[in-house]
């Protein structure tokens, strides 16, 4: 049986916990930040907006840190100077996960996607270490808020033989409704920590929030391959041919999930992928693409899978469904063509990703 979403006031305590962690929980480390943050990223993924409890694989987990890390790992360079230092997450000394993965970029000069793809043995190899430090640490200390255990987001995880955690009824609902206010919550905090670790060398740096936080884009070339020959050289929103390279737009933008799944991309003119900016997609444009994944969802993660690209069609449907349901409840416009025509989001939405 499905489970109600959580009352307004159910909600209301969710948002006091977490405030009440990061007001009064112990911080040594970063990795309370990255565990949240993760949490939070992986019910958007995973989740529905029912009440339901929700299974986290560690592995999962795992993965998420590396990507929030594997920027965080390069040398940061204070305004105005030469000399570049990797930032410390960790008040004695360097965290683990930033050695490990320090050791896989020294080691490969990768970025993190071209390691997962095309190294993949040293990618599990990653996971499995950074893994083992979010078993041992965060995961059994998060919930720790003034020297008392509050398990109001999964039952207290002492066993590190287990390879998941169960977030308890109506937590993923409400990290998926508030994720963006947990996600400014979360990078303010993390932002402060890293500033206060590092105080003497970060002098009177005013870009390291960018610099955290500026997650990396993958090359488009061989998804702008497949997909145009998909679409017959069609641009996807006006339908007319493109003369040009043309280019591959992020359906559900970039800034609001910063994910690299083949199924949200579509080639597209530069004029409409520039107008499109950072909006949502108008119905018209919803309902295609929904139809374009029903129809040759399988097709496309064939041709996605034989150049060793990303994707996972099932999680690029829910983080849709929770883009729109979000643009729903604040009543958001919706990019229909350019020149910036623009309609309001209608209930009628949900019909279509049915």
């Amino acid at each position: 049986m499905i489970t109600p979403p959580p009352t307004p006031d159910e909600q209301l305590q969710f948002l006091y916990n977490i405030q009440r962690l990061f007001a009064q929980g112990r911080f040594t480390a970063s990795y309370k930040y990255a565990l949240l943050q993760s949490i939070a990223d992986l019910c958007v993924m995973h989740g529905d907006d029912s009440g339901d409890s929700l299974e986290i694989k560690l592995d999962d987990i795992a993965e998420q840190f590396i990507h929030l890390y594997w920027q965080q790992c390069r040398p940061f360079y204070p305004h105005q100077t030469s000399q570049g230092f990797i930032l410390r997450q960790n008040t004695s000394g360097q965290a683990a996960v930033v050695t490990h993965i320090l050791t896989s970029q020294r080691e490969l000069h990768l970025s993190a996607f071209k390691l997962k793809y095309d190294y993949p043995k040293d990618w599990v190899r990653l996971k499995r270490n950074v893994r083992t430090v979010v078993s041992r640490q965060p995961l059994w200390k998060l919930q720790v808020v003034s020297n008392d255990t509050n398990e109001f987001l999964y039952d207290d995880f002492t066993d590190t033989s287990h390879d998941s955690i169960r977030l308890k009824s109506g937590v993923a609902y409400c990290f998926r409704a508030f994720h963006s206010i947990l996600t400014d919550m979360t990078r303010g905090a993390w932002l402060r920590f890293v500033q206060t670790t590092n105080t003497q060398s970060l002098g009177n740096s005013t870009d390291l929030g960018e610099f955290l936080f500026n997650w990396q884009r993958i090359p488009l070339d061989k998804f702008k391959l497949i997909l145009r020959d998909h679409q017959e050289t069609r641009c996807f929103y006006c339908h007319k041919m493109v003369k040009s390279k043309g280019e591959v737009d992020h359906f559900i933008p970039f800034s609001q999930s910063p994910t690299h799944l083949g199924h949200n991309y579509v080639f597209t003119h530069k004029s409409c992928n520039l107008d499109k900016f950072d909006f949502l997609a108008a119905h018209q444009h919803l309902h295609e693409w929904a139809q374009r994944n029903l129809h040759y969802g399988d097709e496309l993660t064939d041709l996605f899978n034989e150049q060793n690209l990303p994707n996972n069609l099932p999680v690029t449907r829910n983080i849709t469904n929770w883009a729109y349901c979000q643009a729903e409840s604040t009543k958001a416009e919706l990019w229909l063509r350019k020149r910036r025509v623009m309609e309001t989001i209608q209930p009628s939405w949900r019909e279509v990703l049915v």
